[in-house]
Order: C-alpha cells, then sequence, then structure tokens
C-alpha cells in the first residue's frame, strides 16, 4: 500500500522521496538543548527544488530524560553530519 503522498502547493505534483532517516532534533525552545531525537524522511519537489520532512517515526528515536540514548543519538548526528550521509536538521521548535 502506497503512504499518503506528499504534494508541493507551488507546483501541485507529488514530491519525490529523496532520503530515508533523517535526524530531527526537536528543541523545546530555540537555542536550547535537544528534547528530542526523531527519525522522518526527505522528499523533494522534482520542479522547484522544495524540500520537505515528513513521516515521522511514531516515537521518537531519543528524549531528554534517556541520558545514555540520547547522547549516543547526539554522537551519530554529528558523525552523519560530518560525513552528510544523513541531512540533520537541527534546531526545530515545535509551535
Amino acid at each position: 500500500m502506497r503512504a499518503q503522498p506528499i504534494i508541493c502547493t507551488k507546483c501541485e505534483r507529488d514530491m519525490e522521496h529523496s532520503r530515508s532517516g533523517v535526524y530531527v532534533k526537536e528543541m523545546y525552545l530555540k537555542n536550547t538543548a535537544v528534547y528530542k531525537i526523531w527519525s522522518a524522511d526527505e522528499f523533494v519537489c522534482q520542479d522547484c527544488g522544495l524540500i520537505v520532512v515528513a513521516h515521522f517515526a511514531d516515537k521518537p528515536l531519543a528524549e531528554h530524560f534517556e541520558k545514555d540514548k540520547m547522547e549516543l543519538y547526539l554522537k551519530m548526528c554529528e558523525k552523519a553530519e560530518a560525513e552528510d550521509s544523513v541531512y540533520v536538521i537541527k534546531e526545530w521548535v515545535k509551535s
């Protein structure tokens, strides 16, 4: 079964899946410590180049109270950024 489509509002077409396993660091407030780390997928519009992150996992990979787990995933994010193997959204503040 196909997942729900992601539509570009500018071009009105399906966006293409471009990357799986994008790390998203959710911040409690801007410029604070990481609150949660999520895994999601990246999509890109083939016409205008707009990039969005969607299809988040049901649960975060790590939360602020899981110190060891959070440390592990922060190191993984750092390594992924350095290798440019996985895109990392650095400061997502949930509104």
